[in-house]
């Protein structure tokens, strides 16, 4: 399975969900991303990872890959054939006023490319998640997630492991990662069953 993650707004929570999902998808994905300054190398193994400088052309990648793309910035020609070739496209989105803005223009110029999208709405607190949903679906009808504000992302990055793996060890862990982690297991059940969902 491909998937692409894009976002024109950096500190979206781009890069933790990629990994996260890297770390909890089966079939050892790996990820290409185009952000020079990425962290991802330190959590996956060097066969799983890719960065491709600003000069780079991606890599043309057999249909069945298990990849995902980490993109940020804008779409450019390198980044088209990412989005065309991938069986969803997540975008995540800051739930303030100029990060929608930039959300709605990121889901105008990526639907022309592939319509199977998805919003993530991240780093949420109290009633953050009704008020950028509400905006969002004024304009779009896109499946919207909330990925609420946890401390479990920048862990993702310190303990090497998923956030799965991290609630499966019990504990504190378990106690305060456990709502996030139902979260992003609703965003992951969508994925997966991509292929029987029209969105469009």
């Amino acid at each position: 399975m491909k998937i692409c993650i894009s976002s024109f707004k950096g500190g979206s929570c781009k890069s933790s969900l990629a990994v996260n999902l890297a770390l909890t998808l089966p079939g050892n994905h790996g990820i290409i991303t185009n952000d020079v300054y990425s962290p991802l190398e330190t959590v996956l193994p060097e066969s799983r990872f890719l960065k491709v400088l600003y000069d780079e052309p991606f890599p043309d990648l057999p249909e069945d890959s298990n990849i995902i793309y980490d993109l940020g910035g804008y779409i450019d020609p390198r980044t088209t054939h990412a989005l065309r070739t991938s069986d969803v496209v997540i975008v995540p989105c800051l739930p303030e006023y100029i990060d929608l803005q930039m959300t709605i223009d990121c889901i105008t110029e990526i639907e022309r490319f592939n319509p199977n999208i998805l919003v993530a709405i991240t780093k949420t607190k109290g009633n953050d998640f009704s008020f950028a949903s509400a905006v969002i679906e004024k304009f779009y009808k896109y499946p919207i997630f909330e990925i609420k504000y946890s401390r479990a992302f920048p862990a993702i990055f310190k303990e090497k492991i998923s956030i799965q793996d991290m609630v499966n060890q019990g504990g504190l862990k378990a106690y305060n990662y456990r709502a996030v982690n139902e979260q992003f297991n609703s965003l992951l059940e969508v994925i997966e069953k991509q292929g029987e969902i029209a969105w469009t």
